[in-house]
């Protein structure tokens, strides 16, 4: 302990006395008047300290997450800028959307487990490169989660109205594997297919 330290324990607890005397010069017995303690100052207690650890952890994760938002900000930005320097028309674009989505409501390809980008193209007579770039800008996404919002939908209706089990839903929506399915549900509807169903079923 140093001495500052004992010092301060000192006046913690220093009581002061007080004498007088009257006119006559006949002084009084030494009494008691104040007792002084001194606090230790809030910036230099344990108190101070451990708000100041929790603040900057606080400034620490808030940053963190910051960055992480920007990335993903930037990723999405990339994604729709991906095809600005296309020669694509927008009069193409929009004719081989609708025949995409046309397909997909009549002849449901989607359910097709090997269903792969080149396949859907020669189905509508287009370049691969070209398919991608449609969806892309048509719908803000790549080949495969666009196929598979369709496929989830599917899901949904067969969860609901069927008493299939999950994996012969997986199979009849047209995915391969019971965790790709499972894995695609969550992303899509931020639930299980099990917990769908005891939702959407009662």
């Amino acid at each position: 302990m140093n001495l500052k330290q004992n010092i301060l324990i000192f006046l913690r607890a220093i009581i002061y006395f007080i004498k007088g005397a009257n006119n006559d010069g006949v002084w009084n017995e030494a009494t008691q008047v104040v007792k002084i303690t001194i606090e230790e100052r809030f910036y230099r207690t344990n108190l101070f300290y451990g708000i100041n650890i929790a603040f900057f952890i606080a400034l620490i994760f808030a940053f963190i997450l910051y960055k992480r938002h920007i990335k993903i900000q930037i990723e999405k930005q990339k994604k729709l800028l991906r095809y600005t320097s296309s020669n694509l028309s927008d009069e193409f674009i929009d004719k081989k959307n609708i025949e995409i989505l046309q397909l997909l409501k009549n002849s449901k390809q989607y359910l097709e487990a090997d269903l792969s980008l080149q396949k859907l193209a020669l189905a509508v007579n287009t370049k691969p490169n070209y398919l991608s770039e449609i969806i892309n800008r048509k719908h803000s996404c790549n080949f495969r989660d666009f196929i598979n919002k369709y496929r989830i939908e599917t899901a949904k209706e067969l969860l609901i109205n069927t008493s299939l089990k999950i994996e012969a839903v997986a199979y009849d929506s047209g995915f391969n594997t019971l965790s790709t399915f499972n894995a695609v549900f969550k992303k899509e509807t931020g639930t299980t297919p099990s917990k769908f169903r005891n939702e959407n079923t009662k």
